[in-house]
């Protein structure tokens, strides 16, 4: 909600970047008040990580403050990240993905679809994105897995929030 409100006067890519300096900051200070290191000791799996989640924010973002769709079905094809955590868990994690998770898979789409009842006239562009940032999104779940336990969650938080706030500050840019 507050994207879409944000948008109305910003670029999506300045109102993303704010969220994640402030991400950012709140991780810094998480880190100093519990005295938690923000040193990331996994540095390849933390980069995925934070590549897969800041191109998942390009399209939650630049989705939930397109007035082109309605808020509620960006916001929809965006919560479909677990469905796509479940397809890849098991070429990514190696875990077993029966016959029946695809089948919930397929039922999970339909549910999405029958929910959203997208018309999509013109925005279907729009649409594609919001569920190509929920791809991102689930690909991000999964490298947050590989990480695992080894990293404080304020560093992979910090790590994250730089690389998102980074990349939002370039795109904005051309149309600060």
């Amino acid at each position: 909600l507050f994207t879409r409100l944000g948008a109305q006067d910003l670029p999506f890519s300045e109102v993303a970047a704010a969220r994640f300096l402030v991400g950012a900051l709140v991780a810094v200070l998480l880190a100093r008040m519990r005295g938690t290191s923000l040193r990331v000791t996994d540095r390849p799996n933390t980069w995925r990580r934070s590549i897969f989640g800041t191109c998942s924010a390009l399209g939650h973002f630049y989705a939930t403050s397109s007035s082109r769709i309605p808020l509620g079905d960006a916001v929809t094809l965006g919560a479909t990240a677990p469905i796509f955590v479940a397809l890849l868990s098991r070429r990514f994690l190696g875990e077993r993905v029966g016959r029946r998770v695809g089948l919930a898979v397929l039922i999970a789409f339909a549910g999405v679809l029958a929910l959203i009842r997208p018309t999509l006239s013109g925005a279907a562009d729009v649409a594609l994105i919001a569920l190509t940032g929920a791809f991102f999104y689930g690909l991000a779940m999964i490298w947050l897995r590989k990480i695992g336990p080894s990293e404080s969650g304020e560093a992979i938080v910090l790590h994250f929030s730089s690389v998102a706030c980074a990349t939002m500050l370039l795109i904005s840019i051309p149309v600060w």
